[in-house]
């Protein structure tokens, strides 16, 4: 039973390390390349802009020149 929980156990750490590149890649790249559009659909109503951001955790977003503005007839 310990034989396999160790493989278990190996095979998760092993697992991980091979995903946190591919996180950090693809995490930095969506970043830097279209999360603004996504999210500026209607500038007219809501417009986000940085002037760069980066990530090294998961959940973790590190940005300078943070900029939010949003308008809404509701209020």
């Amino acid at each position: 039973m310990k034989r396999i929980a160790r493989r278990t156990l190996l095979a998760v750490l092993v697992f991980a390390a091979l995903l946190y590149p591919v996180y950090l890649a693809v995490g930095n790249w969506m970043l830097r390349s279209g999360v603004e559009r996504w999210v500026n659909r209607r500038p007219e109503r809501f417009l986000l802009q940085y002037d760069s951001a980066w990530t090294v955790w998961p959940g973790v977003v590190h940005v300078r020149g943070f900029r939010i503005r949003g308008q809404t007839p509701s209020v």
